[in-house]
């Protein structure tokens, strides 16, 4: 899971959300300013090993109320367990803050990070406007 976003009180809420899951198979990857000009696929593969630490990326880090959402990338998981962990966040607000959740999907995979960030961003908007409609 690629967590996009979050401050490190709020990655240490959701470890602790995994690990109450019993989701210990669930590796928890945190987005690097870095990772932003890479494909999705290469991003998800990004471990900080000897050469990274060398010049290791800063965590990605939104502020409330900057317009960003958090986003959550899943991948490798069953329907049950992408709704598992969807439920379970939702029900740790106000803990968690409100997080786009987007799947790792062969479509996708060849995209930069940047650009399915500002798109999965403008559809969570979007989503948001629809619903607040009478």
């Amino acid at each position: 899971m690629l967590a996009v976003g979050f401050s490190p009180r709020e990655l240490e809420e959701l470890r602790a959300l995994l690990v109450e899951l019993d989701a210990h198979m669930v590796e928890l990857i945190v987005a690097t300013d870095r990772m932003l000009d890479m494909p999705l696929s290469q991003a998800l593969k990004t471990r900080e090993g000897p050469s990274e630490r060398k010049r290791p990326g800063r965590p990605i880090v939104y502020e409330d109320g900057s317009g960003s959402p958090r986003t959550l990338v899943l991948l490798g998981m069953h329907a049950s367990e992408v709704m598992e962990i969807t439920g379970a966040y939702s029900a740790a607000q106000p803990a968690l803050p409100p997080a786009v959740f987007a799947a790792a999907v062969p479509r996708n995979a060849h995209r930069k990070l940047r650009s399915l960030l500002t798109e999965w961003a403008r559809d969570y908007v979007g989503a948001l406007e629809r619903r607040q409609r009478p």
